[in-house]
């Protein structure tokens, strides 16, 4: 980043990204959760109805699809929350300190520790006639070129 300040709040900005998104992911796997086991108890209900005679075969099968295809989205939603833990979030932060960190360590370093910098940022380097022609992973590529707003009023609101 360009300042300190910068990097500042860059850094307590995805902070508080990461602990929103981590508070989101969790309160919606809770209620999705909570969702199987009211669909579960709805099943078991719908069962003791039919099982007593209040609720005809045709009716027992079409509910008991309609609540197992429920169960199975609910559990489709579950397994696209992913991990919802707080790891995802620490590993953003420690590539982002690793990356305003990264030219001390660089200027301070020898051969093997600027080859396992450049092979932690680059995906392919070439050497052309006189440069060294690097691409960069993706992470990286926003970090190198910075921010662009196309759509900005210049500053003043």
């Amino acid at each position: 980043m360009p300042s300190p300040e910068l990097a500042t709040w860059f850094r307590t900005a995805l902070t508080a990204a990461v602990d929103d998104l981590t508070s989101h992911q969790r309160r919606r796997a809770a209620v999705l959760t909570k969702r199987k086991s009211e669909l579960a108890t709805m099943q078991q209900r719908l069962l003791n109805a039919y099982l007593t005679g209040t609720v005809e075969e045709v009716i027992y099968k079409a509910k008991s699809n309609e609540i197992r295809g429920d169960i199975a989205k609910a559990d489709e939603a579950l397994a696209q929350l992913g991990d919802v833990g707080a790891t995802r979030g620490a590993t953003a932060l420690a590539l982002f300190d690793w990356s305003q960190n990264a030219d001390a360590a660089w200027r301070g370093s020898n051969t093997a520790v600027r080859r396992e910098i450049l092979d932690a940022v680059c995906l392919n380097r070439t050497l052309s006639d006189v440069n060294l022609v690097t691409q960069k992973r993706k992470p990286f590529d926003l970090l190198a070129e910075g921010l662009s707003c196309h759509k900005s009023r210049n500053g003043w609101i």
